[in-house]
């Protein structure tokens, strides 16, 4: 077993990535493929657009002392959320056979040279999946030993970010553009922080808000190819 002083608080880490929470997730692999209902392409144009519009600058996210250079972040993005909601969490609950709810979804654009505190997330956050979706292969370090694993755009790593350290040790060789979905699990310890503590509720449970019939009007407005859920 072995200590690690994060945030000021010494975690004892006895687990490595294959494994998520307490639970046999025997099946969950280190890294995984996963096809979203999304072209790439039409998330990173989407994010790229937003930011612009709204003149948004790095800096914007509140753990960013974390992160050796400022960057970007979006909560709770249309899009991001209407694929967590619809598409990924049964996905993930097939993976780690827990049932889930989402807490939250995030976009996060990392420039170059950049590097990650290893760190342990909060409640909310039991069960995440990062996951790469624009530019250069990137390890992320995960575990007691922080063992890394390359990520790539379409690739993701499924784990428990209430016990597991994550960070990037290695620095970023370009602009690299991740989405970080999080869920807690039914009956589990964590599950009053679903929904983010509530804050996200109504999106999750009603699917008339930004249902999927918002990627067939976004497929009118971008042209690139979307994938029925």
């Amino acid at each position: 077993m072995k200590k690690f002083m994060i945030d000021n608080i010494t975690q004892e880490q006895s687990s490595n990535y294959m494994e998520v929470g307490d639970i046999d997730a025997s099946n969950v692999t280190a890294s995984t493929e996963i096809k979203l209902p999304c072209e790439l392409e039409l998330i990173t144009t989407m994010f790229n657009e937003f930011v612009k519009i709204n003149n948004i600058l790095p800096g914007n996210n509140w753990d960013q002392e974390r992160v050796s250079i400022p960057s970007i972040d979006l909560y709770g993005f249309p899009l991001t959320n209407i694929i967590q909601r619809d598409y990924l969490t049964p996905i993930i609950e097939s993976c780690t056979k827990l049932k889930l709810i989402p807490s939250y979804v995030r976009l996060r654009k990392y420039f170059k040279g950049s590097v990650l505190k290893p760190h342990l997330d909060r409640d909310a956050c039991h069960i995440n999946l990062t996951y790469c979706i624009d530019g250069p292969p990137w390890a992320m370090n995960v575990g007691p030993e922080l063992s890394p694993v390359e990520l790539k755009p379409g690739k993701g790593i499924i784990y428990d970010g209430t016990k597991l350290l994550h960070g990037r040790l290695e620095e970023s060789p370009g602009e690299v553009l991740q989405m970080f979905c999080h869920w807690t699990a039914v009956d589990g310890k964590f599950e009053k922080y679903a929904y983010d503590s509530g804050k996200n509720k109504e999106f999750f449970e009603n699917k008339k808000v930004y249902g999927t019939e918002q990627l067939t009007y976004l497929n009118g407005l971008y042209p690139v190819k979307i994938l029925k859920l």
